[in-house]
């Protein structure tokens, strides 16, 4: 087990070092070796003594393990569904300033949220799919007019 455990990490890692830097990080493999590390573990655990204090340790253990995974999910999807109102009021932004004259074909709405989206790649593939964003309410006041004054040439 500990042998197939190694190979799965290590096909994992060169597979992952082909997709790039953004790729090596999700961490969809992580919960296959996570089951493989669990049934490592049981074998050894096996050989614990079960008198004293290993029972409820190993309890205490495994909730602080599930309250910290149901922790993280919650942030995660917390700043996930902020992400997304960020990135909602960028596309708004980038369809408020289409039509302006002082509009900056090289600048990024947000280089944080959208780094790869220019205005005229953003325009055509609105021309051929549609806009995403069209008739979506506002709700990030702020970052709609941070992106449209990113989007302005400056003095303009």
């Amino acid at each position: 087990m500990a042998a197939g455990l190694v190979a799965f990490f290590i096909v994992t890692g060169l597979t992952r070092a082909q997709l790039g830097y953004q790729q090596s990080g999700a961490p969809r493999y992580v919960y296959v070796g996570a089951v493989m590390w669990l049934i490592l573990l049981a074998d050894v655990a096996r050989e614990l003594p079960w008198r004293g204090t290993w029972r409820p340790a190993l309890v205490a253990v495994l909730f602080l393990a599930c309250f910290n995974s149901g922790v993280l999910l919650f942030a995660y999807a917390t700043a996930k569904s902020q992400q997304m109102e960020r990135q909602v009021a960028d596309l708004q932004a980038l369809a408020a300033e289409r039509a302006d004259p002082c509009l900056d074909g090289t600048a990024h709405a947000d280089l944080l949220v959208m780094p790869q989206l220019t205005p005229p790649a953003y325009y055509r593939a609105v021309g051929r799919y549609g806009d995403p964003v069209a008739g979506l309410p506002v709700r990030d006041k702020a970052d709609f007019e941070a992106a449209r004054a990113k989007l302005r040439k400056a003095g303009c």
